[in-house]
């Protein structure tokens, strides 16, 4: 959270950010599924909390509204003489004060509503005017609180309000939300994930990078919507995936992706470095292991991509043993189809002239996956090479039902029907 602060001393991550702010100061926990998964909501410590989301400027005002309650009480008790009631309302009202700050020190109390509402409550004890002797006691107290209590609370209420519209999870709350909070890029990030594709969804995301340019979450966020769109936009992806890296270079999912988009160029040696960090910042993201493996293959280190598949197989009886919740972290590192590495091996074992191991491996695969129209492909062509082509064609017919659009399938029932026809004749 200090470091948060550091970062951003004047506007902070903006109100309800905490929890994307902290990726980057993220830290490990060794031995765990997901070393970097713990990723908390509230700092735990509200003043803490406070500065990261809003900056310094709201932490002091708050710490002079607590500094301007303490001095008005002690005043009041002066002024107060012999009156027991009053001296035990001002005393009991600083008591609960005090309790709340000093809980406020190590939870994220003041974010419960009912404990809120007392505070406010208690503030009000004090701080109300009685008359104007009462009101003179502290100078500034009636003017500096009541202003600044109102900015809080304007601050507080639009932001709240904010909250309200964007838990609706559509677009229209999405453009309420911003209306209440236009200085908050979380709910720009929801517009552009809510808005229909084209320029409202851009428009959005580019104010939210605006906001924070040096948040990796939004500039990975960036990289998705150039990455996943029609056509798909590999230069402005690279550009964002490498700035959110950049900015948090423990970011498996950034890490991925960037190496993805090199894979995706065909620069098979830079997409293996970056799947190699990424497997060194989480060792049991499979997704990774494997398309290390498929860049190894790619450059025709067969024996090394080998060694990748069976770690994979080896890691596939280990992982459900250490993963103890399940988080949406922990799914991107975990949730694999093992069809795709059983697909490998036997692609492995027909590069090595070895089609009945290949078989054997392509079957597993089915047995996970029966709708991979891959393997059904790459079984019609061993059967056809064996001159089974009833066998063959009744797998290409399966891989064709499975993936219509598919022209090598088509080109291939071509090819084992004409085959067929022509030795029957």
């Amino acid at each position: 959270s200090v470091r948060m602060i550091l970062e951003r001393p004047f506007l902070g991550t903006g109100p309800g950010n905490f929890e994307y702010g902290f990726l980057k100061y993220n830290f490990p926990v060794y031995g765990a599924l997901a070393q970097y998964g713990k990723n908390p909501r509230f700092a735990h410590n509200e003043y803490l909390h406070l500065g990261a989301e809003t900056g310094l400027i709201p932490l002091f005002m708050f710490l002079w509204i607590v500094w301007l309650f303490f001095a008005q009480g002690i005043k009041r008790f002066y002024i107060t003489g012999d009156n027991k009631k009053l001296l035990w309302h001002y005393f009991s009202s600083m008591a609960g004060v005090v309790a709340i700050l000093t809980h406020a020190l190590v939870d994220f109390n003041l974010h419960l509503p009912a404990i809120s509402m007392a505070f406010v409550f208690f503030l009000s004890v004090v701080m109300r005017k009685e008359d104007s002797k009462q009101s003179r006691c502290v100078p500034g107290a009636g003017i500096v609180f009541p202003l600044a209590f109102s900015v809080m609370l304007f601050i507080v209420i639009g932001n709240f309000t904010a909250h309200y519209f964007s838990g609706k999870k559509n677009h229209a709350g999405a453009v309420k939300a911003v209306s209440f909070a236009p200085l908050n890029a979380e709910f720009h990030r929801l517009l552009g994930d809510k808005a229909p594709a084209g320029e409202e969804k851009l428009s959005a995301y580019k104010k939210m990078v605006s906001l924070h340019p040096r948040e990796p979450y939004y500039r990975q966020t960036m990289g998705d919507f150039y990455y996943n769109g029609e056509p798909r936009d590999l230069i402005n992806a690279l550009r964002e995936f490498r700035l959110a890296v950049k900015y948090d270079s423990r970011n498996p999912s950034a890490l991925f992706k960037l190496a993805s988009c090199y894979f995706n160029q065909g620069e098979f040696n830079k997409a293996l470095k970056g799947y190699t960090r990424t497997v060194l910042v989480e060792p049991y993201y499979v997704r990774a292991l494997y398309q290390m493996g498929e860049c190894y293959w790619s450059l025709d280190d067969k024996e090394k991509a080998k060694q990748q598949y069976d770690k994979i197989l080896r890691l596939k009886h280990i992982i459900p043993r250490l993963r103890r919740m399940n988080s949406k972290y922990d799914d991107i590192l975990v949730d694999f189809d093992y069809a795709l590495v059983y697909n490998s091996f036997g692609k492995y074992w027909m590069s090595r002239k070895n089609p009945d191991q290949a078989i054997v491996y392509y079957k597993r695969a089915l047995d996970i996956n029966p709708d991979y129209a891959e393997v059904y492909n790459n079984i019609a062509g061993i059967y056809f090479a064996r001159k089974s082509y009833l066998l063959a064609e009744m797998h290409i017919s399966k891989a064709i039902e499975l993936d219509p659009s598919n022209r090598i399938y088509a080109k291939n029932m071509k090819m084992i029907t004409e085959t067929r026809i022509k030795v029957e004749k």
